[in-house]
């Protein structure tokens, strides 16, 4: 299995796993593939099972295109893991080089690019596996970050989940028991 960090800085990742191929891509070393995330990804299609982005989407200007290229080189049935601030919190416009905000709706967009939320969640560094989402708590979490897994679906699959009504107009997003 290839996973893809995209944008990995110095977070170079590497597995135990012999079945797993960590590749880290970025604009300089010590990435095993520099390139521009601004650009076509320099992949072929339905490459990755896993393409993690920590900290990276906020700073992508042509974020559409990032998008596609992301669906282009998942497998079918493959993953994006996402790692972006809040819009509510300092880490989101604190850093002049961020372009955009994220909230949850933002990963609910994904289905035009052909993906569907698996798992979305708030977290903090005090608290990684995830926080409530009641309001009280989140004015008390001034580092607030979401945590987004997205499923590529097949193209026929989406289609199927619009004649079947599993893509839910009001919420954005499919129907939670579309996506177990």
């Amino acid at each position: 299995m290839k996973f893809l960090n995209i944008g990995c800085g110095r977070d170079i990742r590497r597995d135990k796993n012999p079945d797993v191929e960590w590749i880290n891509l970025d604009r300089t070393k010590p990435a095993d593939v520099i390139a521009d995330l601004e650009e076509p990804l320099p992949f072929k299609d339905n490459t990755f099972k896993l393409v993690f982005a920590h900290s990276i989407l906020e700073h992508i200007r042509n974020y559409t295109q990032l998008q596609s290229e992301i669906y282009r080189v998942l497998e079918p049935h493959g993953q994006l893991q996402a790692h972006v601030p809040d819009y509510t919190s300092p880490d989101a416009y604190g850093d002049p080089d961020h372009v955009r905000m994220f909230s949850f709706h933002s990963f609910y967009t994904m289905y035009w690019y052909g993906m569907i939320v698996k798992d979305l969640r708030h977290y903090t560094i005090n608290n990684p596996k995830g926080i409530s989402t009641n309001f009280p708590e989140l004015q008390i979490a001034p580092h607030l970050w979401i945590h987004a897994t997205l499923v590529k679906l097949t193209p026929s699959e989406l289609m199927d989940g619009l004649k079947m009504g599993l893509w839910d107009q009001k919420m954005g997003c499919w129907q939670p028991e579309h996506t177990k």
